[in-house]
């Protein structure tokens, strides 16, 4: 029992840092949106990857070439994506994982071997590659060549 309090403990923690990346700007509260506001290339990630899912909200934060958005869908899933609408963030809800076609083949196949029990729940683009959180709360760092690292 405790280990589920725990495992459930870490995961919401997890869940509460995330929206805090979100909600947190340097330069602007940000402000809702209309959808349709979202560049096209936004759309056609969502389109391909969560054709299924409505979008229940979208935010722009900052302005200019320095903003990004955030949209949230029905399920759950929280997307960042920059200014010209290029995803750079993916949170799944924890029951869910976030689509296989958007990481790279070496970074599933080292969940794979490694963490074959988990999910993929968190992906995020960094300066130096790839930051991920799998199901059970694992944070792990991967370079642009899919190789992990501390």
């Amino acid at each position: 029992m405790q280990q589920i309090i725990k495992k459930h403990l870490t995961l919401l923690l997890v869940l509460l840092a995330s929206m805090a990346t979100f909600t947190s700007c340097d330069d602007d509260e940000g402000y809702a949106i209309d959808v349709r506001d979202l560049p096209s290339q936004a759309w056609d990630f969502l389109d391909y990857y969560y054709y299924d899912i409505p979008v229940v909200e979208a935010f722009y934060y900052g302005s200019g070439s320095d903003g990004y958005y955030r949209v949230n869908l029905a399920d759950g899933t929280g997307i960042g994506f920059d200014a010209w609408g290029k995803w750079y963030f993916v949170s799944a809800p924890w029951d869910s994982s976030v689509p296989a076609g958007i990481i790279p083949p070496r970074i599933i196949n080292f969940v794979g071997y490694y963490y074959p029990y988990e999910a993929i729940v968190s992906i995020t683009i960094t300066g130096y590659g790839y930051d991920i959180i799998l199901s059970n709360g694992t944070e792990l760092s991967f370079d642009h060549y899919g190789e992990v690292y501390d």
